[in-house]
């Protein structure tokens, strides 16, 4: 299911790999997983982690011109 769901990511997001940040967004997509009770109980807010997670990939495939 992570893995469905990080090629739903992936293509969301106009990439035609899955790669690290594809496989979290995954994670994170599932409401009672494992995963995001780990990363809760460090304090992190999975909505932050979110956007932050999507914020980098979008400033990674950026362009200057």
């Amino acid at each position: 299911l992570i893995i469905q769901h990080a090629k739903e990511e992936a293509i969301r997001l106009g990439h035609n790999y899955i790669g690290c940040e594809h496989l979290l967004l995954g994670m994170i997509r599932e409401e009672d997983s494992f995963a995001i009770e780990l990363i809760e109980n460090t304090g992190v807010e999975i909505d932050e982690l979110r956007q932050a997670i999507q914020d980098a990939i979008r400033a990674s495939t950026s362009t200057v011109t």
